[in-house]
């Protein structure tokens, strides 16, 4: 689909995400507008949360609750920071090829136990095949962006940031500068606003373009547009404006293997040092199975399949009770003679 200004909405959408890790905040208020002015509203929301979740999340914990007001304000402050953060992205990654217990700690086996004691993955684990909202502490906020193509992005995030982590104060203001540059482009129309050209470093693995070769394009659909809605005073735009949003592809050669794109893909997107809390030393085996396996939502959505896993995990642990005299002991490590009866408890 073409926004107002007949840029692709993929493309708009992958741009944004771009200029704001790249810091390019003039690129990022006027990506922002493309979409608001072209009522692309929930593209633009599931774009600003996909790129605060897969490369800032805890560093930025309150933005949840910041979205839904000045989007372009709330976009500039995502750009402010230069810090990364992938555990929600770890989770998402290694959640959907995790078949084996994650943590062998027995005592952390109820998702409540594994939230309190921040065993974040293994709580991740725990809930894929039997999801439920009331297991997530302070997951109000959260649950009302529950759209159906973050669904899970909504999800990892709550349960990575159910335990109260306190956010920095975020500088939300819009400079003058992008001000007064927002009014002047409000001013022009088709040709003249197409301001900025799409960045060809965004198009890998997130919109169309992205998998064509240098030897392809998609000019053509903005050829057979009507005339009159490309003419500014000209018959035809000139190939320069035309590539602003509209040209050949990225790729080297046809028939790119996926494992190839999502390899480019993660070198040109994600940082060799971000962090990950809740999912410590994981990064780097989490960017190593989306190389091969990318991300599929969808298995998510099978509940029998993980449920059918999990039946190979070990049973809920059993607490040996020592009763001596009446009395129940439960520390393990006393040395005690006497004992009358041993009896089992389920946890």
């Amino acid at each position: 689909m073409l926004t107002k200004n007949k840029y692709r909405n993929d493309e708009v959408s992958a741009a944004l995400s771009w200029c704001i890790l790249k810091q390019r905040y003039k690129e990022v208020a006027f990506w922002c507008l493309e979409l608001i002015e072209s009522n692309f509203l929930e593209d633009l929301i599931i774009t600003l949360v996909n790129t605060w979740s897969f490369s800032y999340g805890t560093i930025y914990p309150d933005f949840i609750e910041k979205l839904g007001g000045d989007y372009v304000g709330l976009a500039l402050s995502l750009a402010r920071e230069s810090r990364r953060d992938y555990t929600i992205l770890v989770l998402l990654i290694l959640g959907l090829v995790q078949t084996e217990i994650p943590d062998r700690m027995s005592s952390f086996l109820t998702i409540e136990n594994a939230i309190a004691k921040r065993k974040t993955f293994l709580a991740w684990c725990l809930l894929r095949g039997n999801w439920d909202w009331n297991k997530i502490p302070n997951h109000g906020k959260f649950k009302g962006y529950d759209i159906k193509s973050i669904k899970w992005v909504i999800r990892a995030a709550a349960l990575v940031l159910c335990n109260n982590i306190v956010g920095e104060h975020r500088n939300m203001l819009i400079p003058d500068e992008i001000l007064d540059s927002i009014k002047e482009w409000k001013k022009l129309k088709l040709r003249k606003r197409r301001v900025y050209k799409i960045p060809l470093d965004c198009l890998l693995y997130l919109t169309a373009r992205g998998y064509l070769s240098v030897y392809e394009d998609n000019l053509k659909e903005l050829r057979d547009l009507e005339a009159d809605t490309l003419s500014d005073d000209t018959d035809e735009w000139p190939l320069v404006d035309q590539e602003k949003s509209h040209g050949p592809g990225v790729l080297c050669k046809k028939d790119c293997s996926m494992e190839y794109i999502r390899d480019k893909f993660r070198q040109r997107w994600f940082s060799s040092d971000g962090q990950s809390i809740g999912a410590w030393g994981l990064v780097p085996k989490a960017f190593e199975v989306f190389v091969k396996h990318g991300i599929t939502y969808a298995l998510y959505e099978d509940s029998k399949y993980w449920k059918k896993i999990m039946k190979l995990w070990p049973n809920p642990p059993v607490k040996k009770v020592l009763v001596v005299q009446n009395k129940i002991i439960d520390h393990s490590d006393f040395e005690i003679t006497n004992i009358s009866k041993v009896e089992d408890e389920e946890l």
